[in-house]
């Protein structure tokens, strides 16, 4: 069985590219969704084995998300996979401290992306 993975951001671009790369080089079934107010719902719908979660968009932030991830217990062992365009130390240290399991830089290196969903997933 295909394992699946939720890809939460704003740009439809980057959503459109990561589905595309996903599918293509690891057969991964890959959800998107750009809305952050319906991101939380189609997590708890589609239960996920991985999310990649963008912390910067419009309505709900990607920390408003993962703490709502992680407060419902259908959802709380999901690993998360912040996505960013800051690598300032306090941002790195906010994704930390809120319990992310790893996070990537954008733009993001699709073989950093592959290696992580690797490691997390085996």
């Amino acid at each position: 069985m295909r394992k699946k993975i939720l890809v939460i951001d704003d740009e439809k671009d980057f959503c459109f590219f990561l589905k595309l790369n996903l599918e293509t080089n690891l057969s991964l079934n890959v959800v998107t969704e750009s809305d952050s107010e319906r991101a939380y719902e189609v997590a708890v719908f589609e239960k996920p084995d991985l999310i990649f979660l963008d912390l910067l968009m419009p309505g709900l932030n990607g920390f408003d998300i993962k703490g709502k991830l992680k407060n419902n217990d259908s959802t709380k062992f999901i690993p998360v996979i912040a996505l960013t365009a800051k690598e300032d130390e306090s941002t790195i240290k906010n994704i930390k401290s809120n319990g992310f399991d790893a996070y990537l830089i954008k733009p993001v290196e699709i073989r950093e992306l592959e290696k992580k969903i690797n490691d997390i997933l085996q």
